[in-house]
């Protein structure tokens, strides 16, 4: 499994969240993801959603880009899924860059500016 922490931003939103791709090289962590039906393509990182999304200020994991309400968490998902191996940790996944509403992505809150 790995995990990164992301910057999620949106307009007049700032969420820090957790990503957590679900997938192993271990076995009885493939069983486990498996028993809990996961395909062994998703188990082993290759096939399907393999990525849990937690803001960090609520209570709800989601593994499915669907399940989300609203634009802002189903388009970071789906940002996540495919661009996995881009993703840096701390990175800012800006939804108006993303969807082509603004020319530029937002810089981080934890950046200075002025």
């Amino acid at each position: 499994m790995e995990s990164k922490m992301i910057e999620i931003r949106d307009r007049g939103t700032f969420v820090p969240a957790l990503a957590v791709k679900l997938s192993s090289d271990n076995q009885q962590e493939q069983w486990l993801l498996r028993r809990a039906g996961w395909s062994d393509e998703a188990a082993n990182g290759f096939a399907g959603s393999s990525i849990m999304l937690y803001p960090l200020t609520g209570h709800t994991a989601y593994t499915d880009v669907y399940d989300w309400s609203g634009r802002t968490f189903q388009v970071v998902h789906n940002f996540l899924e495919e661009n996995w191996l881009l993703v840096t940790p701390g990175m800012v996944v800006d939804v108006e860059y993303i969807l082509g509403e603004t020319a530029a992505p937002k810089q981080s809150e934890r950046v200075p500016h002025g």
